[in-house]
């Protein structure tokens, strides 16, 4: 988290707070500078938005399905060893989750 905090702050759409500082008081401190000043609020908030990555969870799964050539849906485990599909050697796409009589 410090990480990330930092890197947002540094483009400036962030104020970090060491955790060791971070009290009712210094986020009051830290409140009240942010709404003196509407015109720097609104630049660290075009700042943060310029950080963002909307598209990052489509991202990530299309970086880990690159990895292994199937399906994210084939090859996750549902409930211990019942998935099957692509780590079982069924064509992309066949996989499926047998339903246990147990």
């Amino acid at each position: 988290q410090a990480a990330n905090a930092r890197e947002l702050a540094k483009a400036g759409g962030a104020r970090v707070i060491r955790q060791e500082r971070f009290n009712a008081k210094e986020l009051a401190k830290q409140i009240k500078a942010l709404a003196d000043n509407p015109q720097g609020l609104g630049r660290a908030a075009h700042a943060a938005w310029n950080c963002g990555r909307p598209r990052a969870v489509e991202d990530l799964a299309d970086l880990v399905e690159s990895f292994g050539g199937a399906e994210m849906m084939d090859v996750i485990r549902v409930g211990g060893n019942n998935a099957r599909g692509a780590s079982q050697g069924l064509p992309v796409g066949q996989g499926a989750v047998r339903e246990s009589a147990e």
